[in-house]
C-alpha cells in the first residue's frame, strides 16, 4: 500500500476475531473453529465445488495466530494481553537487532523483520 495507507480487505483475514467465507478454487473460510480450504484443482472444482479440506483449530493454534496474524499489520499487537504467550527474552533479543518494536505497550514487526516474521514468531511464541 501506498504511504500512510493500508490493504482494508486483508485486514479482515488478520483479525482472528472474523469469520469469513472464501468462493473459488483455493478460497478460505474460517468461523472461529475451523478453516476450510477448496481445492486448488479448477477441473475438480467446477465439477464438485464443495471438495476442500478442513482444519480444526485449536485454542493453542488460534492464540499463536492471532499473534502471528497481528505482527504482519503496522499496529501489531497489544504486548500486555500477548505477555503470556510470549517469551520476553526472545522479544528483547529481536528488539536489539531492530527487527521488532516495542512502542506503546505495541508490539510490531520493523521493515527489516517483516521479511523475517515467521521464524521471529516462532522464537518469540511459547
Amino acid at each position: 500500500a501506498r504511504d500512510n495507507m493500508y490493504a482494508r480487505h486483508n485486514t479482515l483475514y488478520w483479525d482472528i476475531h472474523n469469520t469469513y467465507t472464501g468462493y473459488g478454487p483455493s478460497a478460505c473460510s474460517y468461523n472461529l473453529s475451523s478453516r476450510r480450504t477448496n481445492t486448488h484443482d479448477i477441473p475438480l472444482y467446477t465439477k464438485s465445488p464443495l471438495v476442500c479440506t478442513v482444519e480444526s483449530i485449536s485454542e493453542s493454534k488460534r492464540q499463536f495466530e492471532e499473534i502471528m496474524l497481528g505482527m504482519r499489520t503496522r499496529a501489531g499487537i497489544d504486548y500486555n494481553k500477548c505477555i503470556d504467550r510470549l517469551d520476553p527474552e526472545q522479544v528483547k533479543v529481536y528488539e536489539k537487532r531492530g527487527l521488532i518494536a516495542l512502542e506503546g505497550g505495541r508490539l510490531r514487526a520493523t521493515d527489516r523483520g517483516f521479511l523475517l516474521l515467521n521464524s521471529i514468531t516462532v522464537d518469540i511464541v511459547r
